[in-house]
């Protein structure tokens, strides 16, 4: 190479690099990244807007994908509140945790598993003032979490 350096010798520097800091600065490092925040954003505009335009736009099927896009969205939400917890001391601790967490499972009535247990009569057909409460407190948590 033109700097007299073997392109290995930059790798072996980046590894022991990487070794030698601790997996705690590099989690913080990842989780306080633009592209980490950037998808974390979209997916809180997606859960926010997709279900709503699923039901002005939609049909039984999309129903389906948005449920089950929303599981999936709910598993990031939930690694995320992870990661953070393990990065950041004393984040379970502040207010900013129990605010991720309940927006994490305000997600919960626009998931597969909630609509399954739904429509398995596991929750009275009748009760659907406790339904609506749910999705109420889910849509106003998710907009503290824009905040």
């Amino acid at each position: 190479s033109p700097s007299g350096r073997r392109p290995s010798d930059s790798f072996a520097e980046e590894f022991a690099a990487t070794k030698s800091s601790s997996w705690k600065a590099q989690l913080l490092q990842l989780i306080s990244s633009g592209r980490f925040t950037g998808f974390f954003l979209f997916l809180t505009m997606y859960s926010f807007y997709a279900p709503d335009l699923d039901v002005i736009f939609g049909h039984k099927q999309s129903e389906v994908v948005i449920s089950v896009s929303m599981t999936l969205t709910l598993t990031f939400f939930l690694l995320e509140l992870v990661l953070n917890s393990l990065a950041k001391p004393q984040y379970i601790c502040r207010f900013s945790f129990w605010l991720d967490l309940a927006a994490s499972l305000s997600l919960l009535p626009e998931t597969w598993f909630w609509k399954q247990i739904l429509s398995s009569n596991f929750i009275a057909s009748n009760d659907e003032s406790f339904t609506r409460f749910l999705m109420l407190a889910a849509r106003s948590s998710r907009v503290s979490r824009l905040q």
